[in-house]
């Protein structure tokens, strides 16, 4: 969070990426957007984004029974399925993930999502 902090002070990396926008586009929708979006970059080692992908699992968890007090299953009650912050934890998990398996082979992907799947980062 430290570096995504520096890198919107304008501290590190940032890089435009094509959105589709063109002047057709915009005529026809009658709005005037930029052309490019603007992406911030850090770099990251694996070791450490896999071991927060991982301790996420623990923080929704708390979180969902501090959500939902009373359910008898915290993470399958509704005021914890469609809440964003849940949902912006699971998509950095998946993120972290998707990068991981263009690295790794097939059969380090499958025991690193075993590990994702563990009931706690304490069980590694």
């Amino acid at each position: 969070m430290y570096d995504i902090r520096h890198a919107f002070q304008g501290d590190r990396e940032i890089e435009f990426v094509s959105n589709g926008m063109d002047e057709d586009r915009m005529k026809f929708l009658e709005m005037i957007t930029p052309g490019k979006n603007l992406y911030y970059k850090c770099q990251i080692y694996y070791p450490e984004a896999l071991f927060v992908t991982i301790a996420l699992n623990d923080f929704i968890r708390l979180y969902s029974k501090k959500q939902a007090r009373t359910a008898p299953f915290p993470l399958m009650d509704k005021r914890v399925q469609w809440d964003a912050n849940v949902a912006t934890a699971r998509l950095c998990q998946s993120s972290v993930m998707s990068c991981v398996k263009e690295v790794v082979t097939e059969a380090q992907y499958k025991r690193i999502m075993n590990l994702m799947h563990k009931d706690s980062i304490k069980s590694i």
